[in-house]
């Protein structure tokens, strides 16, 4: 059996890999080798150097926070005060305009309108009720300009639109031959007199018939001297409510009904038909 008078070589002295061209054995560095995910980290890990952060361009340390901003100058702070108040007038003046152009505040004075309405009370108008070709309709609330050359605006319920043939006769009010019950009226009219209503005027009464100056004594009231329609009391507190009126046939009557103030007729609470 042949001998072999060579050494065999220790497993750290063979080669890493082989050169492809010409077979000659080549020594592989160390800092080569394959990472041993086991083997123990250097003692001087992590380093004391910035952390990484990956970048397109390869590694940049990270960037130092950016120093806070400085304060504003006293002029700054105080331009940007006057503009807050600029905008803030804007707005409130835009507003009130807007506010204005679609209704209007009224404050009602005297009894006229008693017991729909009373001394003082503050009462909000729709502006853009009868704009766009819109009529005023039986029943409504309106506030309008007099025709007697007064400079105060009136407000009164409209019981008669255009074409209309109002008799108030012996306490009572026959609308086209029709008699005319009320929810709100708790005093028979003690005056008497016939109107036909013309094309483009309404004919409006106070609820408080015998105490109040409307179209009995200033004739039927042109539609464009209305300046909207009354929707709601919003003050006081204790009397706020919207305004609806309800309007329907019973019989051979006419029927008026204001929903704010309950559902009852004049000629029940008399005791008595018209």
């Amino acid at each position: 059996m042949p001998t072999h008078d060579e050494p065999l070589a220790s497993p750290s002295a063979m080669p890493d890999r082989a050169d492809e061209n010409d077979g000659e054995l080549l020594e592989v560095p160390a800092e080569d080798w394959p990472a041993d995910e086991t083997a123990p980290l250097p003692p001087d890990f992590p380093p004391d150097e910035p952390e990484a952060v990956a970048h397109e361009d390869g590694l940049a340390p990270m960037a130092e926070p950016e120093a806070p901003a400085s304060r504003p100058s006293w002029g700054s702070r105080f331009m940007g005060f006057l503009r807050e108040v600029f905008y803030t007038l804007f707005l409130s003046f835009a507003f009130y305009l807007l506010l204005n152009t679609l209704t209007a505040r009224i404050r009602v004075y005297g009894y006229s309108m008693v017991p729909t309405f009373r001394g003082g009370e503050w009462v909000l108008v729709n502006r853009m009720a009868y704009r766009f070709g819109r009529l005023p309709q039986r029943g409504d609330i309106v506030v309008f300009h007099p025709n007697n050359g007064g400079h105060e605006d009136y407000i009164k319920r409209v019981i008669g639109l255009p074409g209309d043939e109002i008799l108030i006769q012996n306490g009572t009010i026959y609308i086209n031959n029709r008699p005319l019950r009320e929810s709100y009226v708790v005093e028979r009219p003690r005056y008497s007199g016939y109107w036909r209503v013309p094309e483009g005027h309404v004919f409006v009464l106070g609820d408080n018939r015998n105490h109040s100056t409307d179209s009995h004594s200033l004739g039927p009231v042109p539609i464009d001297q209305i300046i909207g329609r009354a929707v709601l009391i919003y003050w006081p507190p204790n009397r706020i409510r919207l305004l609806r009126t309800r309007v329907y046939e019973e019989g051979r009557y006419l029927v008026i009904v204001d929903e704010s103030i309950g559902d009852w007729v004049w000629a029940a609470s008399q005791g008595e038909s018209p």
